[in-house]
């Protein structure tokens, strides 16, 4: 549903000591902005950047189908809360080598996929004959 190193929106549903939790916009999906992916600089006090309610973008590090959560990061696509600039424009070259290649893994898997069903189908077929010749 989700890759890493894609921008999303969301708003923040709330804030704890250790990060933000934030809702991906159109979706069901809870997301947590870790304290260390809000600035390089210290943060003493997470209100000082982001309040209860705020909507903005951020950039997806993981995403869990299972638990249907993402680790966000704030950071990564705002320069001035790096440290090193040059961060910035890696990581912007990096989105897009991984945007190509998650549309060709994305492909490949939906190929597996197809492979994995056409063949439980196959060794269905096969169960099925076998029970009628025993029949």
């Amino acid at each position: 549903m989700y890759k890493p190193k894609q921008i999303v929106q969301v708003q923040v549903i709330n804030i704890v000591p250790y990060g933000v939790f934030c809702q991906i916009a159109n979706s069901d999906v809870v997301g947590l902005i870790h304290i260390s992916e809000i600035s390089d600089f210290y943060v003493k006090k997470i209100e000082d950047y982001i309040k209860i309610g705020d909507t903005f973008d951020v950039q997806i590090i993981e995403f869990s189908e299972d638990k249907n959560q993402a680790k966000l990061s704030y950071k990564s696509i705002r320069p001035d809360l790096l440290k090193d600039k040059s961060k910035f424009k890696e990581n912007q070259i990096k989105i897009q080598k991984v945007d190509s290649k998650a549309n060709q893994t994305e492909e490949n898997i939906q190929k597996e996929t197809e492979k994995k069903d056409n063949s439980t189908n196959v060794e269905k077929n096969d169960d099925q004959q076998i029970k009628t010749k025993e029949n």
